[in-house]
């Protein structure tokens, strides 16, 4: 049974906290805010059972036994492990971290600890994208990579009216690339493996934060190129060519929803999810893991997330 404990009182918790309901064996036993005032309001409306305004304090009650993690995403990796010193499993909203140091240390930390910390991806557990990994094999030799998320964030006009916003405050590490070029970013790494070379080409707001950029990502002949914007919606799409088929994916990547694997000019449509019910495959699957002890999942998404950290850092260091 997990227990959650969620750290931050946002939409992203708001959609979470419904995705735990759909879940059996998953309920959330306390809520955590800078503001206790805050905390209460919510955990009333959400009918949590406690509230805190302090992470170190919500984890030292034996009502959790995991913490959801959807702070700023410069807090992530030191909330980790703060949560991991108290014995408590970790679901943390993507970035994880953005560099691999910083990765390294929270897996590191969680195996000492006897615990288990994901990164909270919801493409990588979605059954079309899964189902897109085990098509890779029929493309033959990957020859095109084009992958576009884009969506015009709802706090876009008052960043713009110069009100602080931690998603497009670099201090924050908020941005286009980290909050959701890291979708596509993570579906290429799992599909393609850690690139040997990354360059970004952001396009800056005035404050110095990537409203948009492109990510370039190079592998043995082959360069693939990631688009991000969150000041504008210009679609969202993920094209893998190939030398016998195509793999072609149409709206946010961080469901893959509608998906198609394209063969000599017949497009083979495929639908293999509730895309309505985003996180509650992940939900289910780190419930899953964590109940089971699963330490070959916990592992495998361990080097996922180092590896992925390692990219973001690369892209922040080769700005063009």
């Amino acid at each position: 049974m997990l227990k959650i404990g969620t750290v931050g009182t946002g939409a992203i918790t708001e959609q979470m906290l419904r995705a735990m309901a759909q879940v059996e064996g998953v309920e959330c036993a306390a809520i955590c805010s800078r503001s206790q005032e805050r905390a209460t309001q919510f955990a009333q409306i959400h009918q949590i059972p406690l509230a805190f305004d302090s992470l170190a304090e919500m984890v030292k009650s034996s009502d959790i036994n995991t913490v959801y993690l959807a702070s700023p995403n410069s807090l992530h990796a030191a909330k980790a492990l703060q949560a991991i010193a108290a014995g408590k499993h970790v679901i943390c909203e993507k970035p994880l971290a953005t560099t691999a140091a910083q990765a390294k240390e929270v897996f590191q930390a969680a195996r000492a600890k006897g615990v288990f910390v994901f990164e909270a991806v919801s493409t990588l557990y979605m059954p079309n994208f899964l189902r897109c990994a085990e098509l890779v094999q029929q493309v033959g030799q990957v020859k095109n990579v084009v992958c576009s998320y884009t969506q015009r964030s709802s706090r876009y006009s008052a960043y713009l009216r110069g009100e602080h916003i931690n998603a497009f405050d670099p201090e924050m590490e908020g941005g286009a690339l980290n909050d959701l070029g890291v979708y596509a970013v993570h579906a290429v790494v799992w599909l393609l493996g850690r690139p040997h070379g990354v360059t970004y080409f952001p396009i800056r707001g005035k404050n110095g934060v990537d409203v948009s950029g492109m990510l370039t990502l190079d592998y043995p002949d082959l360069k693939v190129e990631i688009f991000c914007a969150k000041n504008c919606a210009r679609g969202s799409s993920f094209l893998l060519q190939g030398t016998a088929a195509t793999l072609r994916v149409d709206g946010p990547l961080n469901t893959f929803g509608q998906c198609s694997l394209d063969t000599a000019g017949r497009s083979q449509p495929f639908q293999l999810q509730d895309n309505d019910r985003r996180l509650t495959y992940e939900m289910a699957a780190f419930r899953e893991a964590i109940d089971g002890g699963d330490k070959e999942l916990f592992e495998q998404m361990a080097v996922q997330s180092i590896e992925v950290s390692s990219v973001l850092e690369l892209a922040h260091k080769n700005c063009r």
